[in-house]
């Protein structure tokens, strides 16, 4: 039910084998607390994700996906982008590395569900839930993917 994030690995790994550590080198927390029960609070009100989940060497596009939760809401941002150096527009259609054939949108999207209310993601609400909670969602997202090592 605790929020964890992969940054909170290392920490992890050097509190269990008793290795002292700058918390400047290292932007994740000790999950060890949690771990042996002794967590009483939520670990991270709020994480984030990122990853390519869509490329194509022939048409040179990437789909850049990014995501900030909390333990009720899911936030994802996805934008289509050409490769660095090329200057075509985006096509319309590419084939993935498995030879699948994409169709892309017209637009990026961004994508809200309430996880409370449903765990398999099947409606965006997106302009549906509070703007309150899509404003707080999209500023997280904007902090976390703009923060250093990002």
């Amino acid at each position: 039910k605790n929020q964890v994030q992969l940054i909170d690995l290392m920490p992890t790994v050097f509190d269990f084998l008793g290795i002292k550590k700058s918390a400047a080198m290292m932007q994740g927390k000790s999950l060890v607390n949690l771990i042996q029960g002794r967590q009483k609070e939520e670990l991270n009100t709020y994480v984030y994700a990122e990853c390519l989940s869509g490329e194509s060497e022939r048409e040179e596009a990437i789909n850049f996906q990014s995501m900030a939760r909390s333990s009720r809401w899911k936030f994802i941002s996805s934008v289509w982008r050409n490769k660095p150096g090329v200057r075509s527009g985006i096509p319309k259609t590419i084939t993935l590395h498995n030879i699948a054939n994409v169709y892309l949108p017209a637009k990026d999207s961004i994508e809200l569900y309430d996880l409370e209310k449903e765990k398999k993601k099947k409606n965006n609400i997106i302009n549906q839930a509070d703007k309150k909670i899509e404003g707080e969602l999209l500023k997280r997202l904007l902090i976390f993917s703009n923060a250093p090592g990002n």
